[in-house]
């Protein structure tokens, strides 16, 4: 069809048919933007999906390493509490004797005890911890290295003293008072020990009354939970301690003599 053919239909056409085809084509050119438009709509719709996601599957990570850290953490307790009844009842044992061997089993009590504890908070691997138990002279002004589990310098027992009035174990027992200490080079009762290689910076210890005080060191700092245990095991140790001492009493001559000095 030529040009002077359409115009001639087209000029049959009724006017409603033009106004039709109008409202069609500005349809035909809202759909040819709309679609797009939808088109990346949804792209951010799903991208904001997959941030979601993204942050569901992080916070669902950190709920597992926090159900992981709890099941370490009950372990731990469960371990040290079948532990801490075990050296109970040696306890309770030791205490009803009335026999010369009292101090020597209360000796080796402390050995296990000691043992027992450093094995107990050990939660996480490369992570190493010492224990020592340290009595205080007659006069108080020194603490003296008595039992301690492996890590130490055997040259440590009946050698390696603490001064009551510079450091910071006998701080603790002179004030009668616990000390947490994450980083002992901060401490300005530290002082740096030539015999000593170790790279322990983190330091607890715990005084006994009149008799002396416990420490435990590790490369890194304590959490509550190894607190808590490490306090446990300090009450065992100093009634335990106490027996030993009282142990003397049923001994004679130079064996008595030794007891009542407190040397292993």
């Amino acid at each position: 069809m030529n040009t002077e053919v359409w115009l001639e239909l087209m000029s049959r056409f009724p006017e409603w048919t033009y106004v039709v085809a109008a409202l069609l084509f500005l349809l035909f050119l809202v759909l040819l933007l709309f679609l797009p438009l939808l088109s990346i709509r949804n792209i951010f719709k799903t991208s904001g999906v997959e941030e979601k996601i993204l942050v569901l599957s992080e916070h669902k990570s950190n709920l597992q390493a926090d159900n992981e850290t709890l099941n370490d953490i009950c372990n731990q307790y469960a371990t040290s509490v079948q532990n801490i009844r075990r050296l109970l009842k040696k306890l309770i044992h030791i205490r009803k004797m009335d026999t010369s061997d009292k101090t020597q089993e209360a000796k080796r009590l402390n050995d296990e005890i000691i043992t027992s504890l450093v094995a107990d908070i050990k939660t996480s691997r490369g992570n190493t911890h010492r224990c020592a138990f340290w009595m205080a002279t007659a006069d108080e002004s020194e603490l003296e290295f008595l039992i301690g589990s492996p890590g130490f310098p055997d040259s440590y027992p009946g050698n390696r003293k603490l001064d009551t009035n510079k450091t910071i174990g006998g701080r603790s027992f002179r004030k009668r008072e616990p000390l947490n200490i994450p980083n002992v080079t901060d401490d300005h009762d530290w002082e740096h020990n030539s015999d000593s290689i170790s790279e322990y910076k983190a330091l607890i210890c715990i005084p006994f009354s009149d008799l002396g005080i416990m420490t435990v060191d590790s490369l890194t700092p304590f959490d509550d939970e190894t607190y808590n245990i490490i306090k446990l095991y300090a009450q065992i140790l100093d009634a335990s301690t106490y027996e030993m001492v009282d142990g003397a009493k049923y001994l004679s001559g130079p064996e008595q003599e030794v007891a009542s000095t407190t040397e292993y």
